[in-house]
């Protein structure tokens, strides 16, 4: 699980990393998100955003990285998420967007001592990963409170998650 979480904050990171290079920071926004998934449970996650205004209109990209705690004690699993996004401006407080983008997905079961009655020194695992496509839909609500508030739903095809709602917040520069 270290190895997982170690990775997923470099990968977020490299996420971010062109955002702050290219562009002023009043098209960026960081934040913190809570998702639940239908295969992986509970997770907390960082989220970063930048607006692409300046390439076309309301288009924007997200990327995040979220560590998921499942109600098997002994699994572990995390991924890494990009996605362009296009916002719809319907009000000068919501703005619902939908988009597109890739996930990578890591988990991981170790299992515990009273199932392994085996020879070796070390206990058995199963490690799977893969990668999704995804199709994200959502709402910030733009509140003027010093933070942006969000909901997603995301569904993937291809491996991962499945289906996550994610609820968060994000904070300009």
């Amino acid at each position: 699980m270290k190895k997982g979480l170690s990775a997923a904050l470099v990968s977020l990171c490299f996420l971010s990393a062109p955002a702050w290079a290219f562009a002023g920071l009043e098209d960026l926004k960081v934040g913190a998100a809570l998702t639940g998934g239908s295969s992986s449970g509970f997770g907390v996650g960082a989220r970063v955003e930048y607006a692409l205004d300046a390439l076309l209109p309301n288009l924007g990209i997200a990327g995040g990285v979220n560590v998921f705690f499942p109600s098997d004690p002994y699994d572990g699993w995390w991924e890494i998420n990009a996605a362009a996004l296009y916002r719809f401006e319907v009000t000068d407080w919501l703005t619902p967007y939908a988009g597109g983008g890739l996930a990578f997905a890591s988990w991981k079961k170790q299992y515990p001592d009273d199932e392994y009655s085996g020879f070796s020194s070390q206990r058995p695992s199963e490690h799977h990963s893969s990668f999704a496509v995804n199709a994200i839909g959502g709402c910030t609500f733009d509140f003027d409170i010093g933070f942006t508030p969000f909901v997603e739903v995301r569904g993937g095809v291809g491996g991962g998650n499945g289906l996550e709602i994610t609820a968060g917040a994000l904070i300009g520069f």
